[in-house]
């Protein structure tokens, strides 16, 4: 969102001693804003299909197997994670 600090932003240009003055800020500053966001949004939904896809939890693993994959921890406070073979 910080883009849009660039929405005051004119192109100056001198041609034969002519001064001329473009506003681009309104196109540069929320263009790059939306893009961002776009980019953004598109990353978060790609690591949500592979936090969906790929998630180990309460994963059975058959004996002589091995599984890769993720696991998501929802707590922000350090709490080390325990695994138990049964």
């Amino acid at each position: 969102m910080l883009y849009l600090l660039l929405t005051p932003t004119k192109l100056t240009t001198i041609n034969n001693g002519e001064m001329n003055e473009y506003n681009i800020g309104y196109g540069l500053g929320p263009g790059l804003t939306l893009l961002n966001m776009a980019i953004a949004g598109s990353a978060n939904s790609s690591f949500l299909y592979e936090m969906d896809t790929y998630d180990l939890y309460n994963l059975i693993i058959p004996d002589g197997e091995t599984a890769y994959g993720l696991i998501g921890l929802s707590n922000y406070s350090f709490s080390p994670l325990t695994m138990e073979i049964k």
